[in-house]
Protein backbone atom coordinates (compact mmCIF):
# COMPACT_ATOMS: atom_id res chain seq x y z
CA UNK A 1 0.00 0.00 0.00
CA UNK A 2 1.07 3.54 -1.00
CA UNK A 3 1.51 5.64 2.44
CA UNK A 4 -0.66 8.29 0.96
CA UNK A 5 -2.99 6.74 -1.07
CA UNK A 6 -5.09 3.07 -0.95
CA UNK A 7 -5.91 0.89 -4.47
CA UNK A 8 -10.04 -0.23 -4.45
CA UNK A 9 -8.21 -3.21 -4.04
CA UNK A 10 -6.50 -2.44 -0.92
CA UNK A 11 -9.51 -0.31 0.40
CA UNK A 12 -12.12 -3.51 0.12
CA UNK A 13 -9.63 -5.91 1.38
CA UNK A 14 -8.73 -3.69 4.25
CA UNK A 15 -12.45 -3.26 5.64
CA UNK A 16 -13.63 -6.56 4.07
CA UNK A 17 -15.74 -5.93 2.06
CA UNK A 18 -16.12 -6.44 -1.69
CA UNK A 19 -15.80 -4.06 -4.60
CA UNK A 20 -19.35 -4.37 -6.07
CA UNK A 21 -19.99 -3.17 -2.50
CA UNK A 22 -17.91 -0.44 -2.67
CA UNK A 23 -18.69 1.00 -6.40
CA UNK A 24 -22.49 0.58 -4.56
CA UNK A 25 -21.20 3.12 -1.86
CA UNK A 26 -19.50 5.40 -4.09
CA UNK A 27 -22.50 5.21 -5.94
CA UNK A 28 -24.37 6.49 -3.01
CA UNK A 29 -22.08 9.28 -1.81
CA UNK A 30 -20.91 7.44 1.09
CA UNK A 31 -17.13 7.29 -0.19
CA UNK A 32 -15.01 8.70 -2.74
CA UNK A 33 -11.97 8.93 -3.95
CA UNK A 34 -9.13 11.11 -3.02
CA UNK A 35 -7.99 10.66 -6.71
CA UNK A 36 -9.74 9.91 -9.83
CA UNK A 37 -7.59 9.55 -12.29
CA UNK A 38 -7.11 6.19 -14.15
CA UNK A 39 -7.48 3.69 -11.02
CA UNK A 40 -9.34 5.28 -8.30
CA UNK A 41 -7.39 6.01 -5.47
CA UNK A 42 -8.38 6.74 -1.59
CA UNK A 43 -6.51 8.20 1.25
CA UNK A 44 -5.70 6.69 4.72
CA UNK A 45 -9.33 7.86 6.29
CA UNK A 46 -10.92 5.82 3.55
CA UNK A 47 -10.22 2.70 5.25
CA UNK A 48 -12.06 3.91 8.58
CA UNK A 49 -14.71 5.14 7.01
CA UNK A 50 -15.62 2.01 4.61
CA UNK A 51 -15.27 0.27 7.70
CA UNK A 52 -17.43 2.01 9.48
CA UNK A 53 -20.05 2.00 6.57
CA UNK A 54 -19.64 -2.01 6.41
CA UNK A 55 -20.41 -2.45 10.10
CA UNK A 56 -23.35 -0.21 10.63
CA UNK A 57 -24.90 -2.44 7.03
CA UNK A 58 -23.70 -5.77 8.96
CA UNK A 59 -26.37 -4.20 12.03
CA UNK A 60 -28.65 -4.12 9.21
CA UNK A 61 -28.91 -0.26 9.22
CA UNK A 62 -30.14 0.76 5.69
CA UNK A 63 -28.00 3.12 3.52
CA UNK A 64 -29.79 6.01 3.75
CA UNK A 65 -29.86 6.36 7.45
CA UNK A 66 -25.94 5.65 7.04
CA UNK A 67 -25.92 8.77 4.74
CA UNK A 68 -27.50 10.71 6.94
CA UNK A 69 -25.03 9.23 9.98
CA UNK A 70 -22.01 10.09 7.90
CA UNK A 71 -23.30 13.49 6.47
CA UNK A 72 -24.16 14.70 9.93
CA UNK A 73 -20.52 13.34 11.29
CA UNK A 74 -19.11 15.14 7.98
CA UNK A 75 -20.20 18.63 8.84
CA UNK A 76 -17.55 21.65 8.84
CA UNK A 77 -15.71 22.24 11.50
CA UNK A 78 -17.05 25.86 11.80
CA UNK A 79 -20.41 24.74 11.52
CA UNK A 80 -22.07 25.19 15.43
CA UNK A 81 -21.54 21.70 17.46
CA UNK A 82 -24.80 21.80 19.27
CA UNK A 83 -27.51 21.25 16.70
CA UNK A 84 -24.84 18.56 14.88
CA UNK A 85 -24.36 16.35 17.99
CA UNK A 86 -28.23 17.31 18.73
CA UNK A 87 -29.17 15.67 15.00
CA UNK A 88 -26.85 13.20 15.54
CA UNK A 89 -27.62 11.85 18.57
CA UNK A 90 -31.02 12.03 17.49
CA UNK A 91 -30.48 9.59 14.57
CA UNK A 92 -28.45 7.36 16.85
CA UNK A 93 -31.91 7.15 18.65
CA UNK A 94 -33.88 5.87 16.06
CA UNK A 95 -30.85 3.55 15.02
CA UNK A 96 -30.96 1.89 18.34
CA UNK A 97 -34.74 1.60 18.47
CA UNK A 98 -34.62 -0.16 15.44
CA UNK A 99 -31.91 -2.52 16.35
CA UNK A 100 -33.58 -3.12 19.57
CA UNK A 101 -36.74 -4.08 17.64
CA UNK A 102 -34.72 -6.41 15.39
CA UNK A 103 -33.51 -8.14 18.52
CA UNK A 104 -37.01 -8.59 19.58
CA UNK A 105 -38.36 -10.16 16.64
CA UNK A 106 -35.19 -12.05 15.95
CA UNK A 107 -35.63 -13.40 19.90
CA UNK A 108 -39.25 -14.10 19.42
CA UNK A 109 -38.64 -16.14 16.53
CA UNK A 110 -35.89 -18.13 18.31
CA UNK A 111 -38.44 -19.22 20.77
CA UNK A 112 -40.81 -20.51 17.90
CA UNK A 113 -38.25 -22.45 16.38
CA UNK A 114 -36.99 -24.01 19.66
CA UNK A 115 -40.52 -24.86 20.31
CA UNK A 116 -40.55 -25.94 16.73
CA UNK A 117 -37.53 -28.23 17.34
CA UNK A 118 -38.95 -29.58 20.50
CA UNK A 119 -41.95 -30.53 19.06
CA UNK A 120 -40.34 -32.25 15.81
CA UNK A 121 -38.02 -34.15 18.58
CA UNK A 122 -41.58 -35.86 19.43
CA UNK A 123 -42.37 -36.37 15.99
CA UNK A 124 -38.82 -38.44 15.62
CA UNK A 125 -40.57 -41.20 17.97
CA UNK A 126 -43.76 -41.29 15.93
CA UNK A 127 -44.44 -44.10 13.93
CA UNK A 128 -47.76 -42.57 12.49
CA UNK A 129 -47.30 -41.51 8.74
CA UNK A 130 -47.03 -37.78 8.01
CA UNK A 131 -50.74 -37.44 7.00
CA UNK A 132 -51.32 -38.28 11.35
CA UNK A 133 -49.99 -34.90 11.78
CA UNK A 134 -53.00 -33.43 10.30
CA UNK A 135 -54.33 -35.11 13.78
CA UNK A 136 -51.94 -34.04 16.31
CA UNK A 137 -51.94 -30.17 14.68
CA UNK A 138 -55.96 -30.13 14.77
CA UNK A 139 -55.29 -32.20 18.48
CA UNK A 140 -52.86 -29.13 20.02
CA UNK A 141 -49.66 -31.50 19.80
CA UNK A 142 -48.07 -30.07 17.13
CA UNK A 143 -47.12 -26.16 17.40
CA UNK A 144 -47.93 -24.09 14.41
CA UNK A 145 -44.47 -23.24 13.36
CA UNK A 146 -43.59 -27.28 13.12
CA UNK A 147 -46.81 -27.66 11.52
CA UNK A 148 -45.80 -25.33 8.65
CA UNK A 149 -41.97 -26.20 8.46
CA UNK A 150 -43.63 -30.52 8.17
CA UNK A 151 -46.36 -28.87 5.60
CA UNK A 152 -43.45 -27.08 3.73
CA UNK A 153 -41.69 -30.36 3.85
CA UNK A 154 -44.01 -32.27 2.30
CA UNK A 155 -46.29 -29.93 -0.17
CA UNK A 156 -43.56 -27.68 -0.92
CA UNK A 157 -44.07 -23.41 -0.99
CA UNK A 158 -47.42 -23.56 -3.11
CA UNK A 159 -48.63 -26.78 -1.73
CA UNK A 160 -51.98 -27.28 -0.62
CA UNK A 161 -51.86 -27.73 3.15
CA UNK A 162 -53.95 -30.39 4.89
CA UNK A 163 -52.24 -28.91 8.13
CA UNK A 164 -53.00 -25.47 7.32
CA UNK A 165 -56.89 -26.93 7.12
CA UNK A 166 -57.12 -26.93 10.81
CA UNK A 167 -56.05 -23.27 11.34
CA UNK A 168 -53.16 -24.27 13.84
CA UNK A 169 -52.52 -21.80 16.48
Amino acid sequence: MDAQYVSSTELTAAASCTRKALRYYRMRGLIEPALATGNRRYDASAIGRLRLIVALRDAGIAVDDIAALLSARGKAPADPAAPIASGLADQISTVIVSIGERIGALQRLRERLVVARETLMDCRQCSQSLGACTECAASGKLDRTAALLLDREVNGKNGHSKIDAFQVD
